[in-house]
């Protein structure tokens, strides 16, 4: 019966599941999961039960097992993908205190796609344990989040600032796109994280709205946000974040340095001579290491004459840069 679980015809497979639950199989795995935890053995049979549509006596088990059994169980549902398992899911959660348990029945019902489940996984993202609001998100991802749109417009004005960030990580992947207008009162949000979230969210929905809300936030005081703004930049375009994108530059690290090329790349539309003429007199190293990168990206006049001045710098990255930047030319223009 065992080797029979996993035969080819789904009709041998679930006759075979019936038998072995009528048999007792089941109880005696879930007691032995129960005894001695987690057995691979035991859970890929109990896997493959319910795979097969045999799940009465497993699902009913999930509330009274004990111990780690009932984590287990909880998973093995998700993995079986049965939205039977939906109402119990939802019970537990809403009547568990315990985070590890409810974080694991969060998943659950995100993979099975309980939408029944939906408000009780819209209150998760408030919870106040990180793996909770982890799965949360996941399962709304899961599930869909477009028709609860409004709920959670509500939830981006949550005093946590966990919470916010949740929200901002939902609406992220909101497939209909439209959500840049809800996160945007987020770039100035008291709460670094969030304001970093918001920004990663705006990017990844392509946004294409205000450049001028983004702009400041490449003058943060925190370093992810000055990060995750020139991503944004990279991903909207705009030609008036082109001389901000320079002057966020002067003193760049070097991952700072990396997406502020990205986004001067995307955001000015002229020659490399009309970049060079809005560069400060005296641009600091790290100014310059960003202009050999874009003489590298552009076009027009100037941009060889640039490299090559660099090539004896007595700075060593800057010498290394602009020798790497000569990748950017047709090899005829820099065989000497």
């Amino acid at each position: 019966l065992l080797v029979a679980l996993e035969d080819e015809d789904p009709e041998v497979s679930r006759r075979s599941a019936t038998a072995l639950e009528r048999m007792g199989y089941v109880r005696e795995c879930i007691a032995s999961l129960e005894r001695d935890g987690f057995r691979p053995d035991w859970s890929k049979v109990l896997l493959l039960i319910g795979k097969a549509g045999v799940t009465e006596v497993l699902f009913d088990s999930i509330p009274r097992a004990r111990g780690t059994a009932s984590k287990l169980l909880v998973r093995l549902a998700g993995d079986i993908g049965n939205p039977a398992a939906g109402p119990i899911l939802k019970e537990l959660l809403e009547t568990s205190t315990d985070p590890s348990f409810r974080s694991r029945a969060v998943e659950a019902i995100g993979k099975i796609r309980y939408r029944e489940a939906a408000p009780a996984i819209l209150g998760c993202l408030r919870d106040p344990h990180d793996w909770t609001r982890r799965a949360a998100v996941g399962a709304l991802a899961a599930i869909g989040p477009s028709p609860y749109l409004d709920e959670l417009a509500l939830l981006l004005k949550d005093p946590s600032p966990h919470a916010r960030k949740a929200v901002c990580k939902v609406l992220g992947g909101v497939e209909t796109g439209g959500t840049a207008g809800l996160v945007e009162p987020l770039l100035t949000d008291p709460d670094s994280g969030v304001r970093a979230e918001a920004l990663r969210t705006m990017a990844r929905e392509g946004w294409h709205g205000a450049v001028s809300k983004v702009v400041p936030r490449l003058f943060d005081p925190s370093g992810e946000v000055r990060l995750e703004s020139a991503r944004a930049l990279s991903a909207a375009g705009g030609t008036e974040a082109v001389l901000p994108i320079l002057r966020a530059a002067a003193q760049a690290s070097e991952p700072l340095r990396r997406a502020l090329a990205d986004a001067l790349s995307s955001c000015h539309r002229g020659t490399f001579s009309e970049l060079l003429a809005l560069a400060p007199d005296r641009p600091t190293g790290e100014q310059i290491l960003l202009l050999l990168e874009a003489a590298s990206r552009g076009s027009g006049g100037g941009r060889l004459e640039f490299v090559v001045g660099h090539l004896h710098s007595p700075d060593p990255l800057q010498r290394r840069s602009a020798l790497f930047a000569l990748r950017g030319f047709e090899i005829e223009d820099v065989r000497e």
